[in-house]
């Protein structure tokens, strides 16, 4: 624990920051407009090195895969609207969470190991825990990995890849798949066979699901890598648009109503927001610099990505628009704002009353936030350097500023 000193003219303030060397999970809330946030600081995230990776709602309850410091997968919830938080493991196999969802039946998360091994964990309310098996049947004979999750009212939807065999060659072939459950219970998963022929072909790949509104989402390449968008309301019948050949992949969508904007990298690196008016039939596209790293994308009022920027180390990154064209960075709280080698936002949700954002950064590069709602003339002076200034015109020099007048609501981070 170390203490640093905030002066001036007269005493300020002084706090009080500690220094972890880990990461530690971040939850950030916000009201409707998605343009001011707070810190959410749980005393159960007590594990250094924990990340918070997805998110998903059942009813009132929160609940979110995590993994701790040795990688193990976890399950954090909140039944108090993001207040505070419990976290438990969910089974000792070493996987990576790639995603959780919910219906009223039941809750699923689940991803892949280190060797590419899936699994699927169900659970009624989040408290325990099972491991769902997939019941294999021609169309897939055997399940190789997992690329997303998503649920509406009455379904729980799971991409990946399958192995099948072809009866004309005997030979063993790889396909891209949906697989369906009503409550993601064992053996209950179903291979949906009506996706177009184009994914239906070795080589093909599934890369994002999603349900929004009265309508499922699906981002695949086909064999010819050929980067499609298709939507379902049933997935008896499907719709698919091709996105423009410059880019090279798709990380999420969103919609609302005929506008989708959907988020990715173009194939010379930089990073992507695709717009569209009328259902993804035309596209217009806004680049953004290679070192932006766009996880996730929702919609309420306002479209909001979460991710990440910057290369060797980084800065939670929040870009917020609210006509899917202009794009601004969103105001996080200073504490969460520098940069490290682990800091991201992985996800975002509306619960219905609030924006939730979930992550991880490095507490240990993050300042203490001393002075706020100022007013003074004079020598402001700090002990060490000043990392960065909100709402307020940054001086150069980094240590003092000479003949200040302010009155106004700053706040001030120092190094530490």
């Amino acid at each position: 624990m170390k203490i640093t000193t905030c002066s001036a003219s007269l005493f300020l303030a002084c706090c009080v920051s500690s220094t972890i060397a880990n990461a530690v999970p971040v939850v950030l809330t916000s009201d409707a407009s998605g343009t001011k946030w707070v810190s959410v600081r749980s005393n159960s995230f007590t594990d250094d090195g924990a990340e918070l990776l997805k998110l998903t709602q059942k009813e009132n309850t929160l609940i979110a895969a995590m993994r701790n410091f040795y990688g193990l997968p976890m399950v954090a919830k909140s039944v108090d609207k993001g207040a505070t938080w419990t976290t438990a493991f969910i089974q000792t196999t070493t996987f990576i969470p790639l995603g959780v969802s919910a219906n009223d039946k039941g809750i699923i998360i689940g991803g892949n190991s280190q060797y590419g091994n899936p699994y699927v964990n169900n659970s009624v309310d989040g408290d325990g825990w099972q491991g769902s098996s997939i019941s294999f049947s021609y169309d897939c004979e055997n399940l190789q990995k997992l690329t997303g999750f998503a649920a509406n009212s009455s379904t729980m939807l799971l991409s990946g890849l399958c192995q099948y065999l072809n009866n004309s060659t005997g030979q063993t072939y790889s396909r891209a798949t949906l697989l369906t459950s009503s409550d993601g219970a064992s053996r209950s998963w179903q291979v949906v066979n009506t996706l177009p022929q184009e994914l239906q072909t070795d080589g093909a790949a599934i890369n994002f699901v999603q349900w929004i509104k009265d309508k499922w989402f699906v981002l695949a390449t086909t064999s010819t890598n050929q980067l499609v968008i298709l939507t379902s309301v049933d997935m008896n019948a499907w719709t698919m648009m091709t996105v423009p050949h410059e880019v090279k992949a798709l990380t999420s969508i969103a919609a609302n109503g005929d506008e989708y904007v959907a988020i990715g990298k173009l194939n010379t690196a930089e990073s992507v927001i695709m717009h569209s008016i009328d259902q993804g039939k035309n596209w217009t596209l806004k680049t953004f610099s290679k070192d932006q790293t766009f996880n996730q994308i929702r919609y309420s009022g306002s479209w909001i990505i979460v991710g990440k920027s910057g290369e060797k180390e980084t800065r939670l990154l929040m870009l917020i628009s609210k006509d899917g064209i202009t794009w601004a960075n969103a105001d996080l709280p200073i504490k969460v704002t520098n940069p490290s080698t682990i800091s991201t936002l992985n996800d975002v949700i509306w619960t219905g009353e609030k924006w939730i954002a979930i992550g991880a950064y490095d507490s240990s590069k993050s300042g203490c936030v001393g002075l706020r709602n100022l007013k003074w003339t004079g020598k402001l002076q700090a002990a060490q350097s000043i990392i960065s200034v909100t709402n307020f015109n940054a001086w150069s020099d980094g240590k003092t500023k000479d003949n200040v007048t302010y009155d106004g609501n700053a706040a001030i981070e120092y190094a530490g």
